[in-house]
């Protein structure tokens, strides 16, 4: 419980890369926030809700007002752009990025790497910058 009250607390920090309205974090800054540092960790919608003190379900449909995707392809699309910069950046072996974002079915990894960038990792390791 404390761990979670920990995490809910350091959620509400900012990350100075979103654009910052107003002088407090908005929900959705905070949400987003709250992915970026925790990318390699399993991420719930009830996770995020607790975090910024909302329904899940309401956070969903105002994640998905304001950002126009859903939380679930946000996350999703945050990762693969994590992974394509460690595969362009390090000669990890791709299954070693792919745990490292929570992946530890590398098939699964690769279909979402391809539905997101179009090309397998292997494929974007070996073309050209």
């Amino acid at each position: 419980m404390e761990r979670d009250l920990k995490t809910c607390l350091a959620a509400q920090r900012v990350n100075p890369s979103l654009p910052e309205k107003e002088s407090h974090p908005s929900v959705i800054q905070r949400v987003q926030s709250y992915i970026a540092g925790h990318l390699h960790e399993p991420i719930t919608r009830e996770q995020l809700a607790c975090c910024v003190h909302l329904n899940p379900a309401y956070l969903s449909r105002l994640f998905k007002r304001e950002t126009g995707e859903s939380i679930t392809d946000y996350i999703l699309r945050e990762r693969m752009e994590a992974a394509k910069e460690m595969i362009r950046a390090s000669s990890l072996p791709i299954s070693d990025v792919a745990k490292s974002l929570g992946y530890y079915n590398f098939s699964h990894f690769s279909k979402m790497f391809r539905k997101v960038h179009h090309a397998s990792p292997q494929q974007f390791r070996r073309k050209p910058v």
